[in-house]
Formats: structure tokens, sequence, C-alpha cells
């Protein structure tokens, strides 16, 4: 479970279950080329803004809906 740190609440500490779903993840994903560009956005993204992976996974997500809606009324 995350937690924060008692005195520092700007330190988050990560359980032992997920330090291990963080390296499967990271592991699966720099074994698979074809989601490095993926993983470079997500990594800028919760860097940018400070945000979980997940939460950070739902915004770029949400972003390309967007984007790729934007390009479809263009092009109608």
């Amino acid at each position: 479970m995350t937690t924060h740190h008692p005195t520092d609440p700007s330190i988050t500490t990560l359980s032992r279950t997920e330090i291990a779903q963080v390296l499967a993840a990271a592991h699966y994903a720099t074994a698979n080329p074809a989601l490095t560009p993926l993983v470079i956005a997500l990594t800028l993204a919760c860097q940018d803004k400070n945000q979980r992976p997940e939460a950070a996974l739902m915004t770029l997500i949400t972003s390309a809906k967007h984007s790729e809606e934007r390009v479809n009324e263009h092009q109608q």
C-alpha cells in the first residue's frame, strides 16, 4: 500500500507488491520495442504533471482522443 512519510508528505513509499508491479511493467515495456514511445510519453507525463502512472496514462488517452476528434473534424 502506498503511504506517505510521517514527517514529510512529499515523500511517498511503496509496498513490496507495488515495487514488484512497477519492476514487472518496466521489464515488459523495455523488452517490447513497440511500447517504447508510450513508455517515454508516460514517463514525461508523470514527471511534468507529478502524476501517478495510471493517472498520467488516462490523461494521455483522453488527450489522444481529443486530438483524433479534431483531425477527423478537419478532414470532413
